[in-house]
C-alpha cells in the first residue's frame, strides 16, 4: 500500500491523500505534519497447506475459519492434530501432522496349521486369521491385529490334536489305523484272523472331531459248519458191471 500526499499551494491544510485501495482523499491532516504510517495486511486466506506423504486432506476452501481434515493412508499411524483452523492472521493454528508406517512383520507360523492375512498386509490395523489341519482343534485367539508398537496384538494360538482314544479290540480279529494316533479323521479298517471266521458289523469306523467313533466295531464270529445228510448227496446212476464172456470149448 502506497500512502502520499498532496499540497495546495500556499497553504497548509485542504491537502488530498492517496490510499492504495480507494484513490484520492481529502484529508483534514496538516499536509507538513510528519505522522508514521504503518500498512497492514489483512489477510482473507491462509493458502493452500502442506499435504504430508500417505495422507488424505479434505477441506471446502483455504479461506479464515476453513477447517482442513487429514487422515492416513492404511497401514499408517496420524502422529499430530487430524484438523487445522486457518486464523485471522493468514496463518494455521497447528502444525501438519505425519504419517508414519506401522509394520508388524509376517505372523508367527504355527503347528498343524497356518494363517491367513484378511487384509493382504502386515501394516497397522492389519488382521490374520489362524486355523487348524483337519483333526486338530485351536487354543487361543485365532484372530489378531497389528498394534502401535508394531507388534500383533496376542500370542499365536496352538493346534491341538483330537484324540479318539484307542480302538476298541475285536476278538479273532486285526485292525489297521490310517495314522499313527487316533485323531479326528483317522479311519480303523477291521478284519477277521481267518476264513473260519466272519466279520459281522461295519468294517470301517472314523474317528470323529468330537473324539469318539462314528460306529461301534464290528465282531468276528465263528461261522457254523452244518452237517450234510446222506438225502441230499446226489445220486449216482446204476453201474452194471460185465464180466468178459468164455467161449465154450468146440467138441472134437
Amino acid at each position: 500500500v502506497t500512502v502520499s500526499f498532496w499540497n495546495l499551494p500556499g497553504g497548509d491544510e485542504d491537502c488530498a491523500r492517496y490510499d492504495g485501495s480507494k484513490g484520492w482523499l481529502w484529508s483534514d491532516t496538516n499536509c507538513n505534519a510528519k505522522i508514521n504510517y504503518i500498512c497492514q495486511h489483512q489477510p482473507k486466506a491462509c493458502g493452500k497447506p502442506e499435504q504430508p506423504p500417505n495422507s488424505t486432506m479434505i477441506a471446502d476452501n483455504f479461506n479464515v475459519g476453513a477447517t482442513i481434515e487429514y487422515s492416513c493412508d492404511e497401514g499408517h499411524l496420524l502422529v499430530g492434530p487430524n484438523t487445522r483452523v486457518c486464523l485471522p492472521t493468514g496463518f494455521y493454528n497447528e502444525f501438519p501432522p505425519v504419517c508414519k508406517r506401522i509394520e508388524c512383520g509376517f505372523p508367527a507360523d504355527i503347528a498343524h496349521g497356518g494363517y491367513t492375512l484378511l487384509n493382504g498386509t502386515v501394516g497397522y490395523l492389519s488382521e490374520v486369521l489362524y486355523h487348524c489341519n483337519e483333526g486338530y482343534k485351536m487354543s487361543g485367539r485365532a484372530q489378531l491385529i497389528c498394534d502401535l508398537d508394531e507388534r500383533w496384538d496376542g500370542p499365536p494360538p496352538r493346534c491341538q490334536p483330537i484324540l479318539c482314544g484307542e480302538p476298541p479290540i475285536v476278538a479273532n480279529g486285526d485292525m489297521f489305523l490310517s495314522n499313527n494316533i487316533t485323531i479326528a479323521g483317522t479311519v480303523v479298517e477291521y478284519s477277521c484272523v481267518s476264513r473260519k471266521y466272519k466279520l459281522f458289523g461295519p468294517k470301517q469306523i472314523t474317528c470323529l472331531d468330537n473324539g469318539k467313533y462314528d460306529k461301534p466295531p464290528p465282531i468276528c464270529r465263528e461261522e457254523p459248519r452244518g452237517s450234510i445228510l446222506p438225502s441230499l448227496l446226489p445220486s449216482r446212476p446204476a453201474t452194471t458191471v460185465r464180466s468178459p464172456s468164455r467161449e465154450k470149448p468146440r467138441p472134437f
